[in-house]
């Protein structure tokens, strides 16, 4: 099971980054010791960055999920009764072809998705996995490789 098509990766490619400024108001109650304790009560101006999130387009490629797992989490409600409910994780791999995955090449893209709440089929976790998959941006364009 797998899906091929035009994965889109979307990153910081260029290593590009705008500068933007934070306003910082430090509490006028921090206690003596503190790394800030001179700077209470006021305020100053701090410069970040924002990576520039640019797109990068590899068409044909091979798509595998290698790894589902599905756990079960507890909480308590707002009446103290214990309530479940499931989260899913993958372990995506992308591969320029099909043929480089089935020579063992190395995939050029993985991420693990976690935490994405569960409401499916226990006995089909691949099914569903790639199913969400399909749906995450920069794999929409992509189909089953049947």
């Amino acid at each position: 099971m797998a899906i091929i098509g035009t994965f889109t990766h979307w990153a910081n490619h260029t290593n590009e980054f705008t500068a933007r400024e934070i306003e910082v108001t430090y509490p006028s109650d921090l206690p003596e010791g503190h790394p800030d304790y001179d700077k209470r009560g006021t305020t100053e101006t701090l410069e970040g960055q924002d990576p520039v999130i640019t797109s990068v387009e590899h068409e044909n490629v091979y798509c595998n999920i290698s790894q589902v797992t599905v756990n079960r989490r507890l909480f308590l409600d707002a009446d103290g009764v214990t309530q479940k409910f499931y989260e899913i994780q993958y372990a995506i791999w992308v591969f320029e072809s099909e043929q480089a995955y089935l020579d063992g090449d190395n995939a050029f893209y993985n991420y693990i998705v976690t935490n994405e709440l569960y409401k499916g089929d226990h006995n089909n976790i691949f099914v569903d996995a790639y199913s969400r998959l399909k749906q995450r941006q920069g794999f929409e364009e992509m189909v089953d490789d049947i």
